[in-house]
């Protein structure tokens, strides 16, 4: 996927716990990530002008119970 040159953005979603790791293409071609670990956080597309509250992304799944460490 990396080297596919119209390729912008791309979006791992874990289904176990909450965790989005969104990386984007940078205007020099080199890839940058961020994750987010909280509903309260904000996916931001900025290719397509686009945000996506992580609570609506995991709205309805069930999150097996993370002991507290």
């Amino acid at each position: 996927y990396w080297k596919v040159p119209s390729l912008t953005d791309l979006i791992f979603i874990e289904q176990a716990r909450i965790e989005i790791e969104y990386w984007f293409r940078q205007p020099n071609g080199k890839w940058d990530h961020t994750i987010l670990e909280n509903r309260d956080d904000i996916l931001k597309l900025e290719s397509v002008n686009c945000e996506i509250p992580v609570s609506e992304i995991y709205a309805g799944v069930e999150l097996p119970v993370q002991p507290n460490l």
